[in-house]
């Protein structure tokens, strides 16, 4: 997630495209020049690299595993910043626009990308969307999370903190359609007297009318199933390279759409992948094999929860004190008195808190059970010694399975 709040930085970002639409029409011809060095998809000199933007640590690192040394890759996110307080520069702009393939997440926080996308009169590079490769779920919301100002509807397990006033006006809007609803039925039953001494045309048009409002409250029904709405993106979780199976899928797409920039170097690019590929599969079935042997244990997060996916592919229960995209940093009493009785339960050894974070909601929980902390490594960005260092998302996963097992 690049912004916790969409409203907050539109009209930001509206003045922003104007003005960088403005910049890019100077470096324009700087794009039209790259492209020329192509050939019928081929690159024309065997020294010519494609040029790659992703803009966070899974979409760099798959395409690194998969260009290799073929491709200049540039990661718009600054390894060690935190991903949620990302706002692009000019020169971030310019850098996109002069790519060959633009890679990114997708979904509500990356709305912002979509616009600009949209902003290029020429677009002269590729884009390809993660979560367009795999299956997508609705952010979840397990008991006990905190949810303030969190935009979605949960169980009434969950504990709500918005104050009485909050609920009064609720309670007044809900009453507002009865309200309709009654004169609605009046006027029914007036114009049905009258439309009983009107002619058959009459009734038809009303059956009309009525038929074609009972198409939009089933649509208005339908519109919640439709991922590619732009009004739905936040009910998806976006953090879906978090499942191994799903990076494999992410990465046989940017496979492709690195082959179809330069087919001639297809058979390595493809070499490159399928090695990449089977270093994920071994973990996939070690993650199997340490999750089946733990089906009574849970795993307990002291902060927000970004790996649903991971969740969902291996069958796991959790604990987290927020959801993932939740912009909230320190949980309420209740929160944490729920988060701790939980984690006693189970008598979990290990309270988990994600990389660049603040740990000091997973070491409160910790203390008071006498438990120790660990780093459970969502991927979504790394360290600027871990960059340097060339560190990968494999290395990640194995990270965070030494880490599981000794929790467990």
């Amino acid at each position: 997630m690049l912004f916790q709040k969409k409203g907050k930085h539109y009209k930001w970002i509206t003045c922003f495209m104007v003005s960088i639409f403005m910049m890019l029409s100077l470096f324009g011809c700087s794009k039209n020049t790259n492209l020329d060095t192509y050939e019928n998809n081929g690159l024309a000199d065997d020294n010519q690299k494609i040029e790659i933007v992703a803009v966070n640590f899974p979409a760099y690192d798959f395409a690194r595993a998969v260009a290799g040394d073929k491709a200049e890759i540039t990661m718009l996110i600054s390894p060690g910043n935190d991903v949620h307080s990302y706002e692009p520069t000019p020169q971030d702009m310019i850098t996109i626009g002069n790519c060959d393939l633009f890679i990114y997440t997708g979904g509500e926080s990356d709305v912002y990308i979509e616009e600009i996308l949209d902003s290029f009169s020429e677009k002269d590079f590729a884009t390809l969307k993660m979560m367009d490769y795999v299956t997508v779920y609705e952010e979840e919301t397990v008991e006990g999370m905190q949810v303030r100002g969190h935009s979605h509807d949960h169980s009434s397990n969950v504990p709500a903190y918005e104050d009485e006033e909050t609920h009064v006006e609720e309670d007044m809007h809900e009453e507002e359609p009865t309200h309709a609803e009654e004169d609605s039925h009046k006027e029914e039953d007036f114009h049905a007297e009258e439309d009983a001494h009107g002619e058959e045309d009459s009734h038809a048009e009303e059956d009309a009318y009525a038929e074609e409002h009972v198409h939009e409250h089933e649509e208005s029904h339908e519109h919640e199933e439709e991922s590619d709405h732009d009004h739905e993106h936040e009910e998806y979780d976006e953090h879906v390279w978090t499942s191994p199976q799903n990076a494999i899928k992410i990465i046989t797409g940017i496979e492709e759409a690195i082959a179809n920039l330069d087919y001639e170097n297809a058979e390595y690019y493809k070499q490159n992948a399928q090695a990449y590929i089977a270093q994920l599969q071994e973990l996939h079935k070690k993650f199997e094999e340490l999750f089946v042997h733990n089906t009574d244990s849970a795993i307990f997060v002291g902060d927000r929860f970004p790996f649903l996916y991971f969740a969902k592919e291996y069958g796991i229960t959790y604990y987290a004190v927020f959801p993932s995209c939740n912009g909230e940093s320190e949980p309420s009493a209740k929160t944490m008195a729920f988060f701790i009785e939980e984690a006693r339960e189970y008598q979990t050894k290990t309270i988990f808190y994600l990389e660049l974070s603040n740990d000091k909601t997973a070491r409160a929980a910790a203390e008071a059970i006498g438990a120790a902390t660990c780093e459970l490594h969502s991927g979504h960005n790394v360290t600027k010694e871990d960059f340097e260092g060339g560190v990968t998302y494999v290395d990640i996963l194995k990270r965070n399975y030494h880490a599981l097992r000794e929790a467990f």
